[in-house]
């Protein structure tokens, strides 16, 4: 019998924090990015970059958040299915 479970984590915990300390560095990446548009200067990122740096790194974020709430949904099924068994 495997020891695993379904997501083919160990640690189901451990990934769970680690999918989210993912979007949080990703987020935090983005609030920099916008706050160096922001600002503005010679170094400044253009409007142009900041639209494509949203879509990739927010829509990353979103995507990432989305599969971490459904693994925490199901691992949380299981452990219920597991106590009711």
């Amino acid at each position: 019998m495997n020891d695993t479970n379904s997501n083919g984590f160990k640690n189901p915990k451990g990934a769970l924090t680690f999918r989210i300390l993912a979007i949080g560095i990703i987020l935090y990446i983005l609030a920099d990015l916008w706050l160096a548009f922001v600002k503005g200067g010679e170094g400044a990122p253009g409007l142009t970059f900041m639209a494509a740096a949203t879509a990739i790194l927010g829509g990353g974020a979103v995507l990432v958040a989305i599969l971490t709430w459904k693994a925490w949904k199901k691992d949380t099924e299981d452990k219920e299915n597991k106590e009711d068994a």
